[in-house]
C-alpha cells in the first residue's frame, strides 16, 4: 500500500511538473510574442499609412515603426534564455532585426517614388518591384519565426493556437 501510495504521489509531482514547466514555457513564448505582435501592428499600420500617399504621414509611421523596432530589439534582448535554449529568443531577434533592417534601408528607399505624385510607369514598375522583393524577403523571417516556434513548441509540449 505504501508503494502504490509513494508511486501515486510520485505520479502527481511528476504530473504537476511538467505542467508546471510547461507553462513557464507557454509564459516565454507568450511574452517574446507579444513584442513580436506589437512591432508586426506597427508594420500593419505603416502599409495603412502608405495607401494615404501622404508622405508626412508615411514618414512619421516609417520613424515611429523604426523606434518601436529598436525599443522591442532591447526589450527581447534582456530575456534570458529558457532551460539552455536561446533559440526562440534569438529567432525573435532575428525576426525584428531583419524588418529593422528593412526599414531602415529598402523602405527608406521607397519613400522618394512615394512621395512623387506623378510617377512614371517605370518609377511605379521600380516601386512595384521593390514592394514584391520586401514580401518574399520578410515571408522568409516569417517562417524561419514559425519554424523555430514549433520547434520550441514540440520541445516543451505546448500546444499553439492559431494566433502564435
Amino acid at each position: 500500500m505504501r508503494k502504490l501510495i509513494f508511486i501515486a504521489l510520485t505520479s502527481l509531482f511528476i504530473s504537476n511538473s511538467a505542467l508546471a514547466q510547461n507553462r513557464k514555457a507557454a509564459l516565454y513564448n507568450n511574452k517574446l510574442f507579444a513584442l513580436q505582435h506589437e512591432v508586426g501592428n506597427k508594420i500593419i499600420r505603416f502599409f495603412e499609412v502608405v495607401k494615404t500617399g501622404d508622405i508626412t504621414k508615411i514618414k512619421e509611421s516609417h520613424d515611429s515603426v523604426n523606434k518601436s523596432i529598436d525599443a522591442m530589439i532591447a526589450k527581447v534582448s534582456k530575456f534570458k534564455q529558457f532551460e539552455g535554449d536561446n533559440s526562440l529568443k534569438e529567432a525573435v531577434l532575428a525576426w525584428m532585426k531583419g524588418y529593422e533592417e528593412s526599414f531602415e534601408n529598402e523602405y527608406k528607399q521607397m519613400l522618394p517614388l512615394l512621395s512623387k505624385k506623378d510617377r512614371s510607369a517605370e518609377e511605379n514598375s521600380k516601386l512595384n518591384q521593390m514592394h514584391d522583393d520586401l514580401i518574399k524577403e520578410e515571408m522568409v523571417f516569417d517562417q524561419k519565426l514559425a519554424e523555430t516556434q514549433k520547434t520550441f513548441a514540440e520541445k516543451h509540449k505546448l500546444t499553439l493556437g492559431n494566433g502564435e
